[in-house]
């Protein structure tokens, strides 16, 4: 697994698709990842969906529990913050994880 950069797709009708994968840092303990991504503006709150895998590709799992939007740089961006944990065995991992995601939203307009 490795990092893709983000790639964003004009549907029309002021409507875009965010995708893109990245890999995710660590959180307070080894049960939980989180990361951060930086999207065009787009009206909150846009369909999202995340895909948690281990970079060896058979290891723990991790259920995504916290995702919050929000506008960043004078709404100039979308941030999405997400918090994952392991929800697969009870022993912490040191594996590296990504995130893959697609978000779709609505452009914002600017001002």
């Amino acid at each position: 697994m490795k990092d893709i950069p983000l790639k964003v797709i004009d549907l029309g009708n002021g409507i875009l698709m965010c995708t893109g994968t990245t890999k995710m840092a660590h959180g307070t303990s080894d049960h939980v990842r989180v990361v951060e991504m930086r999207l065009p503006p787009m009206l909150l709150d846009p369909v999202a969906t995340f895909s948690i895998v281990d970079n060896k590709g058979n290891g723990t799992i991790f259920g995504v529990y916290s995702v919050k939007f929000g506008y960043v740089n004078n709404q100039a961006e979308t941030q999405v913050s997400l918090n994952a944990q392991n929800i697969h065995k009870a022993e912490p991992s040191s594996d590296d994880f990504f995130c893959s995601y697609i978000v779709v939203g609505q452009r914002l307009d600017s001002k």
